[in-house]
């Protein structure tokens, strides 16, 4: 049994004693996380990854150390564009529950992907600040299209 599984039964444990009434509103908030994140699964399966990451956003919010929340976000926010996001995530959730085999799975699949990403800014050619003189040819092209173009007003009369 892992240690979050022990702080699990404890908090259990403790609403057992609880009032009803906080017995009720902590597995409402338990069951609400796991449709929000059911359904932040279904969007990223109907290829809605912006939906799912909303969802997975709000779990978050009531529970900053949900594993599961955290694995999925970072799955959308890879589908997104957004790989640096991604690899927090899921480093986050492989935090929360180490060893977990899709989460080593997921982690290495971004940092590969990261790497990579890295790899093609670095052997990029670098931006040139200060363009170079427009060659013979654009400079014929472009006093072409100016005798081309439609006289000013003033110049039609003339």
């Amino acid at each position: 049994m892992c240690i979050r599984d022990r702080s699990y039964d404890a908090a259990r444990d403790a609403t057992r004693f609880a009032p009803p009434s906080l017995r009720a509103a902590a597995a409402r908030r338990e069951l609400r996380g796991a449709v929000d994140l059911s359904r932040a699964a279904i969007f990223l399966g109907e290829g809605e990854p912006a939906r799912a990451a909303a969802l997975c956003d709000a779990v978050l919010r009531r529970d900053d150390g949900d594993a599961a929340a955290r694995r999925w976000r970072a799955v959308a926010r890879s589908r997104l564009g957004d790989h640096g996001g991604a690899l927090r995530d899921a480093r986050a959730a492989l935090a929360a529950a180490p060893g977990a085999g899709a989460l080593v799975a997921l982690v290495a699949r971004l940092e590969a992907a990261d790497a990579a990403a890295r790899a093609v800014v670095a052997d990029a050619p670098p931006v040139v600040a200060d363009a170079p003189e427009p060659s013979i040819f654009s400079r014929a092209v472009a006093a072409a299209a100016s005798a081309l173009a439609p006289a000013e007003d003033g110049a039609a009369g003339e």
